[in-house]
């Protein structure tokens, strides 16, 4: 579904989201002729790979569904007891291109085209394929922890207040502790209340960033 559309230099950049799962946000091109006040939408095209590697992203969110869920749980838990937010559903819809996207994170991974090109195959040659079946197919445990990225963005919930160091720590101590959570590799970015509208980004020099908690 299409959820936004901006003017870009070769055009008009569509932002889009898949209905059904697999899940994922990626972008198209639709050519213009501003001059002309034409658009081409029979032309519109996408960055090599990228719709390929936000696909796969959305077969991944499949496959790890239960670890997942526990995670979406704690950002739930997490906003009930501390000062701190995650990116309205609306602005997710309407400028993020980072494949499977939450309020709270993106997914994104390391793997090459030979890696993920036969899950991608095998999904769009059987659409309906269980999440067993992924499972089946590709087992995320055969992977380095390093190959799955969670790039986790948060921010304060009251303007003028900047980032808290504490609650930083008690993040990064809870990614590293609790149960049930993905394996993978998580940067947390804990971003003051102001963000771009147009980018959907709130890192700034006051940003407090952590990288590389590594869960085996």
């Amino acid at each position: 579904m299409v959820h936004n559309a901006v003017g870009a230099k070769h055009g008009i950049m569509v932002f889009v989201e898949s209905p059904n799962e697999p899940r994922f946000h990626t972008f198209a091109m639709m050519p213009v002729n501003a001059n002309e006040g034409e658009i081409f939408p029979e032309d519109i095209w996408t960055v090599e790979h990228e719709v390929e590697r936000a696909l796969f992203g959305g077969l991944l969110a499949m496959m790890m569904e239960e670890e997942l869920k526990e995670l979406d749980e704690y950002f739930q838990e997490l906003t009930e007891n501390y000062p701190v937010v995650g990116i309205r559903q609306e602005a997710v819809n309407n400028v993020k291109k980072t494949g499977y996207t939450t309020s709270f994170y993106f997914i994104s991974h390391l793997f090459v085209k030979k890696e993920y090109q036969p899950i991608n195959e095998l999904y769009f040659n059987k659409p309906k394929i269980s999440k067993k079946g992924l499972k089946e197919q590709f087992n995320v445990r055969e992977y380095e922890p390093e190959s799955f990225r969670f790039a986790i963005n948060l921010y304060m919930k009251e303007p003028n207040v900047e980032p808290d160091e504490e609650i930083l720590q008690q993040i990064v101590t809870d990614i590293e502790t609790r149960e049930g959570f993905p394996r993978g590799s998580y940067e947390i970015a804990l971003n003051d209340n102001k963000i771009n509208k147009y980018t959907g980004i709130g890192d700034k020099d006051n940003t407090l960033l952590i990288r590389n908690i590594v869960r085996q």
